[in-house]
């Protein structure tokens, strides 16, 4: 079964709010990512204000702190939000788009192969990769060899290899497709993965729908539950544990709401404990306390290691332990210690590299904005919950339904 832009059946559909994987206009509510950054000299938090309305005034009494410092991007379009400087916190600093970098991890199941040596399947893709990897200046690592060698060198380039976490054997689609009575024989299923090199500059606008059409027209393709869509983003510099710890804040706030962007096969309600996409409200350390109570924590933690225990604890009380992390949440936050990057674990594999673009972007944002807004803002938003939608928009985030 090749997978097209209808998405996978057991993989598609729209979310509760309307929003539908299938159609990227519904993703986009006019805040793609813009072009600009507004950096003052001197100040680094912000208020939020509509255009035409950019003079010194206090923002609306009942707005409170929850309108400061959620946007980091200035549009040119009427009715966006901009910014002026309101507070000054040196730890609140925006992100400009130049500085972004993104890495891309596509698993997919490739069916309707002859049983042999599956380095022959990775050899195949990673020739079809090759024209595009030259034009990029780079190579494509295939096979095992991924896990060897200087990783600096690896992340400048394409990997093709296996993932552990692929499953074929328990999609009886699948299993169908590999029936090949008319040579007589059974094929079979791979699992591969497809880790692009760092791109910059935006070239995952290109490159990404380019890698995605040579898996689909070279390749019959499925995809299933276990297939994921990780995205890795980079800013331009280290995170620091304030980053950090802003990121989390806005995971356990927004992780619910970010949930209706992903198939049921990718949110599940009651997840094994051997899966790779768990809630980070439900790690341990956070599992059962309130929105405020979870700012609390995150504000105590004083070492990343911490953080990453806190946000990514082991999934059992027998394995638990406070300096101990698992990597397999849905929001990765220990990628920093390998690659330098934030990685967003949930969505589902696709070969429709426009929707796969949209899902980047909006984790730029996502990223981005956290960063961008300070501790008390967030520490409100426990309080009082996120009020308005123009919030979430400004996070890539779907807003709540207005009914």
């Amino acid at each position: 079964m090749e997978q097209g832009p209808e998405g996978p059946a057991d993989c598609g559909g729209s979310s509760a709010d309307g929003y539908d994987w299938h159609d990227p206009e519904s993703w986009k509510d006019g805040q793609g990512i813009e072009e600009e950054i507004y950096k003052p000299a001197e100040c680094t938090s912000y208020t939020l204000l509509r255009d035409g309305d950019l003079t010194n005034k206090e923002t609306p009494a009942d707005s409170g702190l929850a309108e400061r410092a959620v946007a980091s991007t200035v549009s040119a379009d009427a009715g966006i939000p901009k910014l002026i400087p309101r507070l000054n916190d040196p730890y609140c600093v925006p992100v400009p788009i130049e500085n972004i970098t993104i890495g891309v991890e596509l698993e997919f199941i490739v069916t309707d192969i002859l049983p042999g040596p599956v380095r022959q399947l990775f050899n195949r893709v990673a020739q079809a990769l090759m024209p595009l990897a030259t034009r990029l200046d780079t190579t494509v690592i295939s096979g095992e060899s991924q896990v060897q060698g200087n990783s600096r060198e690896r992340l400048k380039a394409f990997q093709v290899h296996s993932d552990l976490s692929i499953r074929t054997e328990d999609n009886k689609a699948i299993l169908r497709q590999t029936q090949n009575w008319r040579t007589g024989g059974l094929r079979t299923a791979k699992g591969v993965e497809i880790a692009t090199p760092i791109l910059r500059h935006r070239q995952w606008e290109s490159v990404i729908p380019e890698m995605s059409q040579i898996v689909r027209e070279g390749f019959q393709v499925a995809f299933n539950g276990s297939t994921g869509l990780h995205v890795h983003v980079g800013i331009g510099r280290d995170y620091q544990l304030q980053d950090l710890r802003r990121i989390a804040k806005a995971i356990v706030l927004f992780e619910t709401a970010m949930n209706k962007y992903h198939p049921v096969c990718r949110n599940p309600s009651t997840p094994e404990m051997n899966s790779h996409i768990l809630a980070c409200r439900d790690s341990l350390p956070l599992k059962g306390l309130s929105d405020i109570e979870m700012m609390r924590k995150l504000d105590s933690v004083q070492e990343t290691y911490d953080l990453f225990s806190t946000m990514q604890s082991m999934v059992s009380l027998a394995l638990y332990s406070p300096t101990s992390y698992h990597r397999g949440y849905r929001y990765n936050l220990s990628s920093v210690c390998r690659y330098g990057t934030v990685e967003f674990r949930q969505a589902v594999g696709t070969t429709d590299g426009h929707r796969t673009v949209e899902w980047i972007n909006r984790t730029i944002k996502f990223v981005t904005s956290a960063i961008a807004t300070p501790d008390e803002v967030f520490n409100e938003w426990g309080v009082t919950g996120v009020l308005d939608p123009a919030i979430y928009r400004r996070f890539g985030v779907p807003p709540p339904s207005e009914d």
